[in-house]
C-alpha cells in the first residue's frame, strides 16, 4: 500500500515534500518487513 501511494505521488508530479514523505513511509514499511522476516527465519535461512 505504501509503495502504491509513493508511486502515485511520483506519477502525479506532486511536490517534492509529498514525494519524500511517501518514500519515507514506503522505506520504513520495507525495513519493518525485512526485520520481521529475519526474526522469523530459521537459523538455516539466516
Amino acid at each position: 500500500m505504501s509503495r502504491r501511494m509513493y508511486m502515485e505521488s511520483k506519477e502525479l508530479h506532486k511536490d517534492k515534500d509529498t514525494k519524500i514523505r511517501e518514500l519515507d513511509k514506503y522505506m520504513k514499511e520495507l525495513s519493518e518487513d525485512l526485520v520481521e522476516m529475519i526474526d522469523d527465519a530459521s537459523p538455516e535461512e539466516k
